[in-house]
């Protein structure tokens, strides 16, 4: 007669607390399906804009059953990649200026009030500043 070796009472506590991790996650996802099914007929909105746990999954299975949910997944995943291979690459953060430190100054010059702007080079002959300035009469 063979007898059945129990596991280490290290192990037996692993085993323990794997078991009550596991149970708490599903007490939780139960606990929030329960809620979405009671606040379905709460809020009072057309099944079609807020449906019920039950008849999201009865649509999931209908939709397996019938093949048309691969279809428009595999359909979706093609469009986001088109999506995204039309975009480019990412470029990290830095890289698009080739000169930082010249774009923040021109971003402060751009921003700044008018006499503190500095004045381009062309302007300097025919500034105001050296003319008389006259009243207008009405």
């Amino acid at each position: 007669m063979s007898t059945l070796a129990l596991p280490a009472p290290r192990e037996r506590r692993a085993i323990g607390r794997r078991a009550g991790r596991v149970l708490r996650g599903a007490a939780g996802v139960i606990l929030l399906l329960a809620a979405w099914q009671i606040s379905v007929p709460l809020v009072g909105l057309s099944p079609y804009f807020y449906p019920a746990p039950g008849d999201v999954v009865a649509a999931f299975a209908e939709l397996m059953r019938k093949g048309i949910l691969p279809v428009y997944f595999a359909d979706s995943m093609q469009r986001y990649f088109a999506g995204l291979g039309a975009g480019g690459p990412p470029v990290p953060r830095g890289q698009t200026d080739p000169d930082p430190e010249q774009r923040r100054r021109e971003d402060r010059d751009r921003h700044a009030w008018p006499e503190k702007r500095e004045k381009p080079e062309d302007d300097a002959d025919n500034s105001s500043d050296d003319q008389e300035v006259r009243p207008r009469h009405v």
